[in-house]
């Protein structure tokens, strides 16, 4: 902490004087791989991957506002299970996309869960009371016939939720727009920030393929341009993310260019191989990375490492977990970002089942008699979760939730931004 405090001190000191400033005048793309920089004053935030530029007068609350999750993560988890503050619901497996790097749509999924059986545990489980981060997926989430009454018990049964994620293939175009204008307007009454993501694996073609549906990326593209449209209108954040994969290696930057063009944020996720939730371990000799493309997938992971923009806090946080990938895929060294499903962040889905995260087993149903805390802390089940932290999750390149991760885990992150140093090995 007092490292922290020393480190806004001497930010706050440096916009105080910007003729003097070291970094003062360098363009962003110019800029050292841990600066800071004049004028602005970066402050760390653990409100959930929330940063800001502030003033001399914000520095002591920011710096404050540490304690809570120091705590947590650097003394109260090696004593006893946190609660969990972040949770991953899937509330459909239906699907109409043929995705190539997932097998969901071809999951069962009849015997869903009913809005009165949401209802009733959404009410009678504390273990959802402290959820400050709902994301919202599925299968296709549109899908599901009852979804803004479902999205409105989820923001009724969490009190503490401060962000709520929702993420769509977006071919239609209607039901999103639907959804996300009715769920902006009851988030901007209760303060609750709304952030809506749009897959996109390419353009044109690229992404019709990999989708598996003729036209994919009219539809998709369609829906993310009316949603840029409802922005003037309703307040939530928009983006569109692109999994990188053999197939798409080399376009998929044509996604991002098309992004940036209408000024939508573009994100990565690579593609991993599981026999849980995607059920895609098949798909390994075709969509996995070949030898031959070793060298042009190096080169795309230190370019994302590279882009980081001082006007973009959360670039500084992608930027660690990108340089971590590129060097597990060098075979350099294991995982060493942090991730939120090891220590306080859970899955449920539609049919009762509880993951800790979705690369793994599940750790059991709560339809079977047994409540959502009961099955989370279980100590079975929570010593497995350790076990695997130390074991298969140093080899997982998931990008879930790792700016959540690092803002939370913040001895990392400082050390990266001191030193340009990845931390420790682990996911912890």
């Amino acid at each position: 902490l007092n490292a922290i405090l020393a480190f806004n001190q001497l930010a706050v000191r440096e916009a105080r004087l910007p003729d003097r400033s070291i970094f003062n005048g360098l363009a962003p793309s110019k800029m050292p791989r841990h600066p800071w920089r004049g004028r602005e004053t970066l402050l760390i935030s653990v409100s959930l991957e929330h940063w800001c530029f502030a003033a001399e007068r914000k520095v002591l609350l920011n710096a404050l506002s540490l304690i809570p999750a120091f705590s947590r993560y650097h003394l109260l988890r090696h004593f006893r299970p946190i609660p969990p503050t972040e949770l991953l619901i899937n509330v459909t497996y239906r699907c109409n996309s043929r995705c190539q790097m997932c097998n969901i749509w071809q999951m069962d999924s009849d015997n869903e869960m009913t809005l009165a059986e949401w209802e009733t545990i959404l009410t009678k489980d504390a273990i959802f009371k402290e959820v400050v981060h709902l994301s919202i997926a599925g299968g296709e989430p549109t899908l599901h016939p009852e979804l803004s009454s479902l999205a409105k018990l989820f923001l009724d049964g969490m009190p503490k939720l401060q962000l709520l994620s929702f993420v769509t293939h977006g071919f239609h175009t209607g039901r999103v727009l639907s959804f996300t204008d009715e769920t902006a307007a009851i988030c901007e009454q209760r303060g609750i920030k709304l952030s809506i993501t749009v897959s996109l694996d390419g353009v044109g073609k690229t992404h019709d393929k990999l989708r598996g549906i003729p036209l994919a990326f009219n539809r998709t593209s369609a829906t993310l341009l009316s949603l840029k449209s409802l922005q003037q209108r309703r307040r939530f954040s928009l983006g569109a993310a692109g999994v990188i994969c053999r197939e798409n290696l080399r376009d998929i930057r044509e996604a991002q260019k098309w992004c940036d063009q209408h000024a939508i944020p573009f994100s990565y996720q690579l593609v991993g191989f599981h026999d849980t939730y995607v059920q895609n371990v098949d798909t390994r000799e075709t969509l996995d990375f070949a030898p031959e493309d070793k060298d042009y997938l190096h080169a795309l992971l230190d370019e994302l490492a590279s882009d980081r923009n001082w006007r973009n806090p959360r670039s500084l946080l992608k930027s660690y977990y990108w340089n971590d990938m590129l060097a597990m895929y060098k075979g350099e060294n294991p995982r060493s970002t942090p991730c939120p499903f090891a220590a306080d962040a859970f899955v449920v889905d539609c049919i009762g089942d509880v993951y800790y995260c979705l690369s793994e087993d599940k750790i059991g149903n709560f339809r079977h008699g047994r409540s959502v805390s009961d099955i989370y802390y279980d100590p079975k089940n929570l010593a497995t979760r350790r076990r695997r932290s130390k074991g298969v999750c140093l080899g997982c390149n998931s990008g879930c939730l790792v700016t959540s991760g690092l803002a939370k885990n913040l001895v990392k992150f400082v050390w990266y931004f001191a030193t340009g140093k990845r931390g420790p090995v682990g996911v912890l």
